[in-house]
């Protein structure tokens, strides 16, 4: 075998093997395109921090579940970060995220709406309930004095 040969050979394979990369690749888009994801369900553990004002766990589809989102108040209103670890270097790291605008902006609208619901409820839970006061029932209830009364008497 001449190397001409040899390296025909070898180009006609590096172009067969990048032709099915990339229809393997347009299967794929084509098929994110056809299917969407639902944000089945947003968890909101609340925070009162200067910045910090919520811990957020999303589930998607009802059976994948993302942890550790925040809701940031920053110097333009509030944002959703996405669940981080830091780096040596004393960067941050996103460790899950949306890879286009469209899921990102998605993300941010339910979470921050599903925030705003939480404080509304626990506003409205805190004026319903006066603090320090609980009150009594009245009638029916006596407390007991340590006497028993006798069947019959």
């Amino acid at each position: 075998m001449s190397p001409l040969c040899f390296w025909q050979r070898a180009n006609a394979f590096k172009l067969e093997a990048s032709v099915s990369s990339v229809v393997n690749r347009a299967q794929i888009i084509s098929t994110q395109e056809e299917g969407t994801v639902e944000i089945t369900e947003v968890r909101i553990t609340l925070r009162d921090e200067a910045k910090l004002k919520a811990f957020v766990n999303v589930t998607l589809d009802n059976s994948f579940v993302i942890r550790g989102l925040k809701v940031i108040n920053g110097t333009k209103g509030y944002f959703v970060s996405m669940p981080s670890r830091k780096r040596k270097n004393g960067t941050h790291q996103d460790i899950a995220h949306p890879i286009n605008n469209d899921m990102r902006r998605m993300i941010e609208e339910k979470v921050l709406a599903a925030y705003e619901d939480e404080l509304k409820a626990k506003e409205a839970g805190e004026t319903e309930q006066p603090t320090g006061e609980t009150e009594q029932p009245t009638g029916e209830t006596e407390q007991p004095t340590g006497e028993t009364e006798q069947p019959g008497e």
